[in-house]
């Protein structure tokens, strides 16, 4: 079944590997978690910032094409995980402690998606409880 967590996997995912792809042809591996980052589309990327979003941009690929609870458990950790980026990154901006080189534009985006995992996640169905046999 095509439920909205899958959906999300697909398009997100390809969506966040897509941009760590372009964001190492943009910073190779150099300044491997520099605070002051590139610039790509607005937002901030380093070599970490583009690891973790391959690493996710995968794991949500992976998980769509898995289906069903797989995709809604990596919706609801995209979720978790990408609003407390959104919103750590938002006290991060500016200082040395801002390995993932963030700017407020990374921080809207992440928020945005911590949004809309949370409502694929919620509008997909989820696990059943096992019935009784007899």
């Amino acid at each position: 079944m095509n439920t909205p967590a899958r959906r999300f996997g697909q398009v997100a995912g390809s969506a966040y590997a897509g941009i760590a792809i372009v964001g190492f042809a943009l910073t190779g591996l150099d300044g491997f978690a520099s605070p002051a980052g590139a610039s790509l589309f607005g937002l901030r990327v380093n070599p970490l910032h583009n690891s973790l979003h391959l690493l996710i941009g995968v794991a949500l690929i992976v998980a769509a094409a898995r289906g069903g609870d797989d995709a809604r458990t990596i919706c609801l950790l995209v979720a978790v995980a990408y609003g407390v980026v959104g919103l750590l990154g938002l006290a991060l901006v500016g200082t040395d402690g801002n390995v993932l080189a963030l700017n407020h534009a990374d921080n809207a985006l992440h928020l945005v998606t911590a949004a809309a995992a949370a409502v694929a996640t919620s509008l997909s169905p989820g696990l059943r409880a096992p019935t009784a046999t007899r």
